[in-house]
């Protein structure tokens, strides 16, 4: 990528000073909600867009965390929720998601821009929004896009054990959640076979090679999610789940013998 000259930069980096205090101002002195509502909607995703134009990763993730931008892009995208559940059918479906297809359209280019911790955190953004309004699959216009896409892409990305594991927990509190409902599998409403097949296999290669660093808790919980996951994989990886059993459990021992915690040892075992 070409970089941006310094007075490019200096004049976005402006341009998103002034969006924070316009959007401070209009707290302040617009009392119509809904305009309030609409203008903040647009300030947000334009800084969004202004800081892929800076093109500084940096720079764009700490915005994103620490500044508050993504709290912020997951309101807009709750409150078009929201509004969509009040409105008419045939509206619902153009604007329920449209800030979470701008959240995935700007992670993708961010990714283009080779700017890694922003494509992250706005994957992270896109599967959090997806998972919390019940969608595994999202209609981008030209292309469709689910749930198990984006969080095996997070995965395969990811830079640190922490994100992994994150992710992971994600995944098995909605698997815990349609174990618990009566609806059945169907295209949009779970993951599919292929995806669930994919984690379970990544969690178990991935216990694997922490449980040979030694990392015997990382091992645990991964081995635990495998087996969590495998009664909704396919049949071929189902076979393996004696093996996948066993080794979880000597990595359980192996923590015992070490000498960790028995509170510790419970918590893995509960999961």
């Amino acid at each position: 990528m070409v970089s941006m000259n310094n007075e490019l930069q200096i004049l976005l980096s402006r341009s998103l000073h002034r969006l924070a205090q316009a959007q401070e101002e209009l707290k302040l002195n617009c009392e119509d909600e809904v305009q309030r509502s609409e203008v903040t909607r647009m300030l947000t995703l334009l800084a969004l867009r202004i800081l892929l134009g800076i093109g500084e990763d940096s720079m764009a993730y700490e915005t994103l965390t620490a500044n508050g931008l993504c709290d912020a892009l997951h309101s807009v995208h709750l409150d078009d929720v929201s509004k969509s559940s009040e409105q008419k059918q045939y509206e619902c479906s153009e604007n329920r998601f449209a800030t979470l297809r701008n959240v995935k359209a700007m992670a993708d280019l961010a990714e283009e821009r080779g700017m890694p911790q922003t494509a992250s955190c706005l994957q992270r953004l896109c599967a959090r929004q997806l998972s919390q309004t019940g969608q595994f699959v999202l209609d981008i216009g030209h292309y469709e896009m689910s749930l198990g896409e984006i969080q095996r892409s997070i995965i395969q990305g990811a830079s640190s054990t922490r994100d992994v594991l994150d992710v992971y927990d994600e995944i098995d509190a909605l698997v815990e959640k349609h174990r618990k409902s009566s609806t059945e599998r169907t295209r949009g409403n779970f993951y599919s076979v292929a995806d669930l097949t994919w984690f379970a296999t990544d969690a178990n290669n991935r216990a694997v090679q922490h449980d040979n660093l030694g990392d015997y808790k990382t091992a645990a919980k991964l081995f635990a999610t495998a087996l969590n996951l495998l009664p909704l994989c396919s049949q071929e990886l189902r076979c393996h789940a004696q093996s996948i059993n066993t080794s979880y459990q000597k990595v359980v021992s192996r923590m015992a013998t070490r000498g960790d915690s028995l509170s510790t040892i419970l918590a893995l075992l509960s999961e």
